[in-house]
């Protein structure tokens, strides 16, 4: 049974070795050498001066720990702390932290504090950032919004395939004149469209802002380059629905965006040169690139048709 409670003299080493593992053996600490016994309870004596520190224990061992800290000395920040979790190596994947978290925001509303900031980090990559811990803990529950986006393709695969709204839809696609002919609603049916959209977009947007923790309204050439972001799945879509249907066509133009980023996000780790401003030159110049080639489909096809055509054609010998 797990059971959490204050830190104990007696948990020093214990939570000493879980710590000491982490900057063994990755990055995400921060810090190059091993703490002492000492050095580590001076730094937890200090904390607890001020801020709760929580320990996990099951079955008599301490499998991880959790405390808050002063997120900035300045007094305009005495009300947002600053949160870290560790746990056993072993004990991942359990719960545990889970736990922990929800520990440690109870023992911050009883501070009165407003916000308690985290800076997660995988390897010496950081992941994720949030000012507030239910904004924290839905930032980094990948499963979960992988789920939500599921469940949100299923329901869009219900609507437009087994209702009447979507056999509309269909069919004003398919043949509009013909469609209005026949009974279906034309401005009913691209109403909905048009409230699902902006309805599916507000979510979109909601889930950005709690990963990112808001957003600043500015017009600069990074929100041009977030609006191309936005239409880039869209066209990578749109190529591939040539090759099977428009939902998993749509699911796979989103896949192949977000392993570009991943890409990107990889040379940006390894090349000093390629900063942010670079990636959103080269995403705006492969989004012009496919409006170009989707509005020049068929001259392009037809030139490369005509090339092939033509290196296929035995070249006539002259005679003297």
């Amino acid at each position: 049974m797990l059971t959490i409670r204050p830190i104990e003299a007696r948990d020093i080493p214990a939570c000493l070795t879980i710590y000491n593992y982490y900057i063994e053996n990755t990055t995400i600490t921060f810090e190059e050498e091993p703490l002492t016994p000492e050095a580590f309870s001076a730094r937890v004596s200090r904390i607890q001066e001020h801020y709760p520190y929580l320990v996990a224990e099951e079955d008599g061992a301490v499998v991880g720990y959790a405390y808050l800290d002063a997120y900035n000395e300045r007094s305009a920040y005495r009300y947002t702390a600053d949160l870290s979790i560790y746990l056993a190596h072993s004990c991942m994947g359990r719960g545990v932290g889970s736990q922990l978290l929800t520990a440690i925001e109870h023992e911050g509303e009883k501070m009165r504090l407003h916000s308690i900031v985290a800076i997660i980090t995988d390897g010496c990559r950081p992941v994720g950032f949030g000012t507030d811990a239910s904004y924290y803990r839905f930032s980094v529950n990948m499963p979960a919004m992988l789920a939500l986006g599921g469940v949100a393709l299923i329901l869009m695969v219900l609507l437009f395939h087994y209702t009447r709204f979507g056999y509309d839809y269909r069919a004003l696609q398919t043949g509009q004149r013909i469609a209005v002919n026949t009974g279906v609603r034309e401005r009913a049916n691209a109403l909905g469209c048009y409230t699902l959209s902006g309805a599916l977009f507000g979510a979109a947007g909601a889930v950005s802002l709690c990963a990112t923790n808001g957003t600043t309204p500015t017009i600069n050439f990074s929100t041009i380059a977030s609006m191309f972001a936005c239409f880039l799945p869209l066209f990578f879509s749109g190529f591939i629905v040539k090759f099977c249907n428009k939902q998993l066509a749509i699911l796979l133009g989103c896949i192949g965006y977000e392993f570009i980023q991943i890409g990107f996000g990889q040379l940006s780790f390894t090349i000093a040169a390629f900063t942010s401003d670079v990636y959103k030159v080269i995403e705006a110049g492969i989004l012009v690139l496919f409006l170009i080639y989707l509005n020049n489909e068929g001259i392009i096809t037809d030139i490369l048709t005509m090339r092939r055509y033509r290196q296929h054609i035995p070249k006539k010998e002259t005679s003297t």
